[in-house]
């Protein structure tokens, strides 16, 4: 019963050593947790923006670029260049 009264043979270190490893593996445990969330919110948000249904208009301040782009020959070569790469 030394362990728990921590008696004078070393117990009270031995119960300290005990409680600073439960306290790394709970901060451990904690970090993976966080780490986990974090991944899974990046994945989520990379996904919406990369789905382009999930877009319901262009903001104003893009309209003209969004314009200028999808009608500048450089954007049909693109397309060109992908139908080409996809269909090789």
């Amino acid at each position: 019963m030394s362990d728990l009264r921590g008696g004078s043979d070393g117990s009270v270190g031995r119960l300290q050593e005990r409680a600073d490893k439960r306290k790394k593996f709970y901060q451990k445990s904690e970090e993976k947790i966080h780490a986990k969330e974090l991944e899974q919110t990046q994945a989520k948000s990379k996904g919406e923006e990369n789905n382009p249904a999930t877009w319901k208009s262009v903001s104003e301040e893009c309209a003209g670029y969004m314009r200028e782009f999808l009608t500048d020959l450089a954007y049909c070569s693109n397309v060109e260049v992908v139908a080409r790469e996809a269909t090789a």
